[in-house]
């Protein structure tokens, strides 16, 4: 079994003082941190020059659960807090006009 690096036993640093293996396995990680760095700063770029990276002052003050699934995910937030339910009108701001329920085939 051969070590490399630091416990190699013909080159190793720590058993003979030889840095050439512990150097080599240092630049081989140092290029692999600068290639995923640079890989995803590159990908990090298209994705906000093509779709974006953030949600609009709009969307962050309506909810984001509005502008992404078009539904509020707590239907029932005015009840509890001092905010105004047109923040949350489902219909206002998707547009979508939503059936009544109809009480004769609802369950429960």
């Amino acid at each position: 079994m051969t070590r490399e690096g630091l416990f190699d036993s013909t080159q190793g640093l720590l058993t003979t003082g030889h840095a050439s293996l512990f150097i080599t396995q240092l630049l081989g990680a140092l290029t692999v941190i600068v290639w995923g760095f640079v890989s995803g700063a590159l990908i990090a770029n298209m994705c906000d020059s093509t779709v974006g990276l953030r949600a609009t002052e709009r969307e962050e003050e309506e909810g984001l659960d509005m502008a992404y699934h078009g539904i509020p995910a707590y239907n029932e937030l005015e009840r509890f807090a001092d905010l105004p339910s047109g923040l949350y009108d489902f219909e206002e701001t998707t547009g979508i006009r939503v059936a009544p329920l109809n009480k004769k085939n609802a369950v429960g």
